[in-house]
């Protein structure tokens, strides 16, 4: 997924400097460019459905639990 990511120049991958086992992923402008805009047609989205931010929120913690639920007793 980061080498997808990092081909279409969303992140970059960097070595620590302190310690060459650890790499640092973090989003190019071009990445934060597009995490602005997938957020604003998310809450463009939350708007049409007319659901607020916290009810948004409150519904995707019940599928999370939901799913476990579901997951745990198959």
């Amino acid at each position: 997924m980061v080498k997808r990511l990092e081909a279409i120049g969303l992140v970059k991958r960097e070595r620590d400097g302190k310690d060459e086992r650890k790499v640092i992923v973090s989003l190019t402008s071009e990445g934060h460019t597009f995490h602005e805009k997938l957020a604003d047609a998310q809450h463009r989205l939350w708007d049409s459905i007319g659901y607020s931010r916290e009810e948004v929120s409150r519904l995707n913690n019940n599928l999370v639990e939901l799913r476990k639920n579901l997951m745990n007793h198959t």
